[in-house]
């Protein structure tokens, strides 16, 4: 249709703001076809209705209809990370004061609860503080201000805290990985000491932390933060609570886990010691002045695998093994079924190896020369050419966060690294 209709009826009759104040009465259907409308407004029409997103937050701040408040969170959202006027206009609107307020309360109320199960409504309100997360996120992605904002008004401890749901943790890493930019000591300290204080069983928290970790790594000013931070400390302790885990007959918390996620956890840890000592000589000497490198040994020497005497079948031809890669590479190609205890064994050996000769840092990692806020800028700017309502939607139907954070190398895998890495 016309275009020149939705103004004509705006400008006379206010239709869209009027909708907002009484909309949220209405079902949950008709609260996602509204704000349908109102992204419409914006990625087709390029027009900011002031009044409506005025009405919106009054709405969202009387915190009386969480239905309404979480189809009004995903549109902001949308809208801020469509463009980042928005978080111009969601900031200086007091949404972010409100949103933080709101995060302060749930993260009290979540280190209170502990592990115990949650009431009613709790699937609601898990919901509702998800989308809280991903708009600050969003909105500290696309301005430094609401960033320094953050900081300075104390949420860090309280940000912190959501790491320990999976279903807020992308979004916290994403805000505390932003943090980094304006204090890489102070996100070094919280994701370290987040690391150190986490349990034996969350091996997922573990790899969500060092993969974000290696993210800021990635840049000249973590290095530093991460071994002021205690960093190689940190990691090492890691290894050292895993003790046994590769024992044949594992005990304990290991004896439910899986094997290869124990593994994969593993190298990940080495793998991101070896990024902190290769790309920055300080590091590198402090590394191996400070004895860490005897510390580690010991801890790998723990973990349990070089302490199982397994014999290899005597069928395995072995003559043509001249060189360790050589070795590495006829295990994995191998048809023989070698003792588990060994081929850990190997992996570790291999993984030391490539640590040592410095290879163990090239991966694919992007370009350390654009900052990861400009990486964020470039995406925002594509999502700004979609010019009909189906793309709009298309857009709102992806985690853009969650594309940021990958937007790194993917070091979850880094345990098949070892099974696919080409001759030297």
């Amino acid at each position: 249709g016309d275009k020149a209709n939705f103004f004509l009826l705006e400008w006379t009759l206010q239709s869209l703001s009027q909708l907002a104040e009484c909309i949220c009465l209405k079902s949950q259907q008709i609260h996602h076809l509204f704000f349908e409308l109102v992204e419409l407004v914006v990625f087709c029409l390029s027009y900011i209705p002031h009044e409506t997103l005025n009405k919106i937050q009054c709405v969202f701040k009387r915190n009386l209809y969480d239905i309404f408040n979480i189809e009004a969170l995903e549109c902001f959202y949308k809208l801020t990370l469509y463009n980042p006027l928005f978080s111009d206009i969601f900031s200086d609107s007091g949404l972010l004061e409100q949103l933080l307020g709101e995060l302060r309360k749930q993260a009290k109320i979540l280190r209170k609860a502990g592990n115990k199960e949650q009431g009613n409504g709790a699937d609601c309100q898990k919901k509702l503080t998800s989308n809280m997360l991903k708009v600050v996120a969003a909105l500290t992605l696309t301005s430094v201000k609401n960033t320094v904002f953050i900081r300075d008004s104390g949420m860090i401890p309280y940000i912190k805290i959501f790491l320990d749901e999976q279903q807020f943790r992308n979004s916290t890493l994403c805000i505390l990985e932003q943090l980094s930019d304006i204090n890489p000591e102070e996100y070094m300290s919280t994701a370290i000491g987040a690391l150190c204080s986490s349990t034996e069983a969350e091996l997922q928290l573990k790899r969500d932390l060092l993969q974000s970790v290696l993210k800021v790594l990635e840049t000249p000013k973590g290095w530093n933060a991460f071994r002021t931070a205690g960093g190689f400390n940190g990691l090492l302790s890691i290894i050292v609570d895993m003790e046994g885990a590769l024992n044949n007959k594992r005990c304990g918390v290991w004896a439910a886990v899986d094997h290869n996620s124990i593994m994969d956890l593993i190298l990940l840890t080495l793998h991101t010691i070896a990024v902190a000592i290769h790309l920055n000589p300080v590091n590198g000497h402090f590394f191996k002045s400070t004895g860490h490198y005897e510390k580690m040994a010991e801890a790998i020497f723990q973990l349990g695998c070089f302490q199982e005497a397994d014999v290899v079948d005597d069928s395995v031809e072995c003559t043509h093994w001249r060189m360790f890669h050589e070795f590495v590479e006829t295990v994995q190609i191998s048809k023989v079924c070698w003792p588990l205890p060994l081929r850990d064994c190997i992996k570790l050996l291999d993984c030391l190896d490539q640590m040592a000769r410095g290879t163990h840092v090239t991966m694919d990692f992007p370009d350390t020369s654009v900052a990861m806020a400009d990486r964020c800028d470039v995406q925002l700017m594509e999502q700004d050419n979609r010019t009909n309502t189906s793309q709009s939607q298309h857009m709102g139907d992806h985690d853009f966060i969650g594309r940021i954070r990958s937007a790194a190398s993917s070091v979850s895998s880094v345990a098949n690294e070892y099974e696919n890495r080409s001759m030297r």
